[in-house]
């Protein structure tokens, strides 16, 4: 059952390549991370 499916070798909607949307998933994380740090840090 080897079908072609080119529609997972399709480009993702945004950004334009698959590895630009993880690098935005992991700075949106860090940038979570920075600013629960110093909320943490401002109401402790």
């Amino acid at each position: 059952m080897s079908e072609e499916r080119p529609e997972l070798d399709a480009r993702p909607p945004l950004l334009g390549r698959w590895r630009n949307i993880y690098l935005a998933v992991v700075g949106v994380l860090v940038l979570q991370l920075v600013i629960y740090t110093v909320l943490t840090k401002v109401y402790s």
